[in-house]
């Protein structure tokens, strides 16, 4: 689509948008004691009762929030799809069907129940300026996305024991954009061993499109398997194992994004669309108001089988003799959350929720520069809580990062493959062993070069190879160190219902700590920067699109200057880390718009970086050591609506713009991973700033139509 078709969508997202209620068509109750109620008393209390569902539901559609998520990461969230049984005192009351009714795909057999449910959304992505904020640049994308997901839910025993004994789940997804059905399904990246070298990681793609299983899991109530009294399902202690959503207060410390990156650090990487494999404990300490949560997952397996514990990954390693993975190498997490409810009362008193929480999570066998050559011990203490009082709301979070990162000595020599200059062949070399302490080039690998290899015992940079002229290359030992973890996070939310305005305000604001790369230096220190893992946290009351949920534009971590003057590219980090913001919203929700279910609400957002950084000079093309930059990053405003069509048929925009701050400014030009400026051969400092980051205005768009049932 072209740019001037994007446009008028643009203008079209500003009065669009989605959300869903589903009503009950069953009403399941006891066995009554009158058994002389007749057809026309059934019929009437039907009514009745429809009526009341009726009646609920454009209750909760006055008083509910927006909730969009942006095109990025779209969830599917079906525990409030499924409506609630009514408890009546006749027998199962049966409506009947009327022109224009919706009900719930459901079988009954007994007391079990069968209930099948989904969604379907097609939806175009538009986006300006949202990756190097440069004008310059081809920095621009519009395509068409589809998403489908297929759920069954199957439960037994809520007759029996007054909520679902055993529950299973699983659904099914497909997203794929149209014309690159791959885009969603790519492999995981490997290796490829050429002789002796190691090529690049790569991936394949599918050229079908595939679904995909996105959550799977069994929950058994621990009252119905001891044969305990019957209670409601609140009250109950339950075992939870298989894919499932789990996080941790607003999913800051702990979110269910399973492998979300944080790439420069030692964490599990791998961009997953489902759930994380866990086993959950949850019930009541206290009766309606003490609850716990003991959640583990199992991030990454590495040792199923011989072929994985003896497998020879530890050959860069200096500080252990055998290569071999070993046993207990795995990626694991621990959590424990209390949920405490000492007021309940919103009316009277107020009701409020304080859940205090720990989590650690262990990761061994990582990579940082080589493979298993770094391992994290991440713990994260935290405290969320939530207040209302009448028509007020006030929440919050706040949490601190514990633990390390340890960084083992390394022999950073590989065999490499290199183009042989005088006779154009390929040939392998060490990658950190050069030929004299006067040359730069490297070492070619022959059985007699093989041989002065492996009997260096000279582990000095710069050193020459024991008995030869070979010299090692200045970096080619990394000596090991460890970083402390140092971060912390804290968020509050302010937000007043005004009830016969139908709206909403509220404002916002969020800190997350920040730091540069902690890898500059390989010497101990600390990590200030924030940590969460899995997360991909946006706002609550007040929402950023463009900045925290997009996270597509650049967002550097703190330069740094480099004494020998080397002109390394700088790392990024997109996360909710080294930030500041303060952000105010608008939600309107009217009974009647048209005859239909609207909402409309506008956020606005003010930006600043933590941690402050050097400014960058373009003109020498290197960091500054003179002067500091702005750690305003900029403003952003975006407008999320939704328009129900017809029932359950939702039309949905998203627009956003960020205007950068001077902070885009003084760092304007700096070198990033994959450098378009040195590709392209640009030398002055007008060229350098025509191909990296920049300052220029940056928009976006999603407008989206979505049936769920």
């Amino acid at each position: 689509m072209n740019r001037i078709q994007g446009y008028l969508i643009g203008v079209m997202a500003l009065s669009l948008g989605i959300s869903t209620q589903t009503n009950a068509f069953w009403f399941w109750g006891s066995k009554s004691e009158k058994k002389t109620s007749s057809i026309k008393n059934e019929t009437t209390t039907a009514a009745k009762l429809n009526a009341l569902v009726t009646q609920k539901a454009l209750a909760k559609k006055a008083t509910d929030g927006v909730d969009l998520l942006v095109a990025q990461k779209h969830q599917f969230r079906e525990e409030d799809e499924v409506a609630k049984p009514f408890i009546t005192e006749g027998k199962r009351v049966t409506l009947t069907p009327e022109a224009g009714m919706k009900v719930p795909f459901k079988v009954q057999a007994g007391d079990a129940e069968l209930v099948f449910s989904g969604l379907l959304k097609e939806e175009y992505i538009f986006s300006k300026n949202s990756l190097f904020l440069n004008k310059h640049l081809p920095d621009e994308y519009g395509y068409f996305r589809n998403t489908v997901d297929l759920a069954w839910l199957v439960g037994w025993g809520k007759m029996k024991y007054g909520h679902n004994a055993v529950e299973a789940k699983a659904t099914l997804r497909h997203k794929s954009n149209w014309g690159e059905d791959s885009k969603q399904s790519l492999t995981e990246g490997h290796t490829v061993k050429l002789i002796d070298s190691l090529t690049k990681s790569h991936s394949h793609k599918s050229i079908v499109p595939l679904m995909w299983l996105r959550e799977a899991w069994i929950a058994v109530s621990l009252n119905a398997l001891l044969n305990k009294e019957p209670v409601d399902a609140k009250n109950m202690h339950g075992l939870k194992a298989g894919m499932f959503s789990f996080s941790l207060g607003r999913g800051i410390s702990l979110g269910d994004g399973y492998g979300t990156p944080k790439k420069f650090l030692v964490s599990y990487d791998n961009i997953n669309n489902f759930y994380a494999p866990g086993i959950l404990f949850t019930g009541p300490l206290v009766k309606d108001t003490l609850y716990y949560d003991a959640y583990y997952a199992k991030y990454q397996e590495k040792g199923s089988s011989p072929y994985h514990t003896m497998s020879l990954v530890n050959t860069a390693r200096m500080d252990i003799a055998s290569y071999w993975l070993g046993v207990g190498k795995d990626d694991e997490l621990w959590a424990f959350q209390l949920r405490w409810k000492p007021l309940t009362n919103p009316r009277d008193g107020g009701q409020l929720e304080v859940a205090p929480y720990l989590m650690y999570n262990e990761a061994s066998a990582k990579k940082v520069e080589l493979p298993a050559d770094s391992k994290s011990c991440l713990a994260t203490f935290g405290l969320n809580g939530e207040y209302t009082f009448k028509n007020l709301r006030l929440s919050g979070e706040i949490a601190k990062n514990f633990g390390k990162e340890i960084l083992y000595p390394i022999d950073r020599n590989q065999i490499i493959l290199q183009r042989d200059t005088s006779t154009g062949n390929l040939q392998e070399v060490y990658s950190k062993i050069q030929a004299s302490s006067s040359s730069t080039a490297l070492v070619p690998v022959t059985s007699a070069n093989a041989t002065t290899v492996a009997d260096n015992k000279c582990y000095t940079n710069s050193g020459h190879l024991t008995g030869s002229a070979f010299v090692n290359a200045s970096d080619r030992y990394r000596a090991g160190y460890e970083d402390q973890y140092k971060g912390w996070m804290a968020v509050v939310d302010l937000a007043y219902m005004f009830p016969e305005q139908e709206a909403k305000v509220a404002v916002a604001y969020g800190f997350a700590s920040g730091d540069g790369n902690p890898h500059s230096e390989t010497v101990n220190g600390d990590y200030h920067g924030w940590i969460g893992l899995n997360e991909l946290y946006s706002g609550k009351e007040v929402n950023s699109v463009f900045i925290l949920d997009a996270r597509s534009a650049k967002r550097p971590m703190t330069l740094q200057a480099r004494e020998d003057g080397a002109k390394l590219y700088e790392l990024t980090d997109e996360s909710f880390a080294d930030l500041h913001y303060v952000g105010a919203s608008a939600t309107w929700t009217p009974k009647k718009f048209l005859s239909r279910f609207f909402a409309v609400n506008p956020n606005v957002l003010f930006f600043f970086k933590d941690n402050r950084s050097p400014a960058y000079d373009l003109t020498n093309d290197e960091v500054s050591t003179t002067k500091i930059a702005s750690c305003y990053l900029g403003v952003e405003w975006n407008v999320k609506s939704k328009l129900e069509l017809m029932k359950d048929l939702m039309l949905s925009g998203i627009f956003a713009v960020f205007v950068p701050g001077s902070y885009y400014a003084d760092i304007k030009g700096v070198k990033l991973e994959d450098d378009l400026a040195s590709k392209l051969g640009a030398t002055t400092s007008t060229e350098i700033a025509r191909y990296r980051l920049s300052n220029d205005v940056g928009y976006g768009l999603n407008i989206g139509l979505e049936y769920k049932f």
